[in-house]
C-alpha cells in the first residue's frame, strides 16, 4: 500500500480533512534548502510507515496558495499532522527523524 499522495488547492479537503484517520503533511518549496535535506528523511518514514493507517502527503507551497495561506505557511519546510480532519501538531524547519516519528508515535499510540 502506497500512501503517499502529492496534495494540492483541490484534493486537500477530500484527502486530508475528510480522511479517516491520520495525515502527515509536508509543505514544501522547490526553492527551500531544507526542504531538500529533509526529503530522504520523510521518504524514508513514508516506507516505514507504509501501511500503518498512515497517509503522507506533499504539498507544494508556491503551486497552491490557498491551502498555504489556510494554514498560514511562512516556513519551509511544514509538517503538520492532522487526525481526522483536526490539527494535531505542527512542527517547522528541519527536524531529525526521530522528531517525526515521535508525531506519527503521538496518533498511532492515541
Amino acid at each position: 500500500m502506497d500512501d503517499t499522495v502529492e496534495l494540492n488547492d483541490k484534493n486537500f479537503v477530500e484527502e486530508v480533512l475528510e480522511h479517516d484517520g491520520p495525515v502527515f503533511v509536508d509543505f514544501w518549496g522547490s526553492w527551500c534548502t531544507a526542504c531538500q535535506q529533509m526529503e530522504p528523511v520523510v521518504t524514508e518514514l513514508e516506507k516505514k510507515y507504509d501501511g500503518e493507517e498512515i497517509k503522507i502527503g506533499h504539498l507544494n507551497i508556491d503551486k497552491n496558495p490557498q491551502i498555504s495561506s489556510k494554514y498560514e505557511i511562512e516556513e519551509t519546510p511544514t509538517h503538520i499532522l492532522f487526525e481526522n480532519g483536526e490539527v494535531v501538531e505542527r512542527q517547522m524547519g528541519a527536524m531529525a527523524k526521530r522528531q517525526l516519528e515521535k508525531m506519527f508515535q503521538k496518533v498511532l499510540d492515541g
